[in-house]
């Protein structure tokens, strides 16, 4: 009887280990399984953060090539205004001429 007990004690002894090695693999699973689900999520993401990177140059590049644009154009409208500011000019040059001669012709016709 009493080794029947031993016998039964030590039984459990081993299955009390086992259950404890049980839930420990069951931890280093749900660990694992985590780790793995994280590693996938990366593997997902990296290339959307790739293409976010692509597209993030491309938007700098057309910004520069617009700033560009936006330059020539500021130039363009300058040297236009400059053209009409010497036309103006040449204009009140022209009817000074005029009016020189006029007041000319009247002084020389009294």
């Amino acid at each position: 009887l009493s080794a029947a007990k031993e016998e039964v004690a030590l039984a459990q002894r081993k299955l009390k280990k086992n259950k404890h090695a049980l839930w420990r693999e069951n931890e280093c699973s749900v660990s694992l399984r985590a780790e793995l689900a994280a590693a996938q999520a990366v593997v997902k993401v990296e290339p959307v953060l790739a293409k976010a990177g692509e597209m993030e140059a491309m938007a700098a590049a057309h910004a520069r090539e617009l700033s560009s644009v936006l330059a020539r154009l500021d130039a363009a409208e300058l040297r236009v205004v400059a053209m009409e500011a010497r036309e103006a000019s040449n204009a009140v040059d022209a009817r000074a001429v005029a009016a020189q001669t006029l007041a000319d012709a009247a002084g020389a016709g009294q």
